[in-house]
């Protein structure tokens, strides 16, 4: 893959790669579902590429 020309399929392939590398990781080690520990706050902040900070409240 480019740098300069990824298409969105060979970026998209790439990321499902590196998920199922993540939870075969997860299985090993015995840990819990990722994020898990997000679901307790009252709000998660998410940075966008332009570091404008969005706020998600749960209802």
């Amino acid at each position: 893959m480019k740098k300069e020309k990824a298409d969105f399929l060979e970026v998209n392939e790439l990321l499902n790669r590196v998920e199922k590398r993540h939870e075969e990781l997860r299985k090993i080690t015995g840990e819990g579902e990722p994020y898990q520990h997000l679901t307790k706050q009252k709000h998660v902040t998410v940075y966008t590429d332009d570091k404008k900070a969005m706020k998600f409240w749960k209802e």
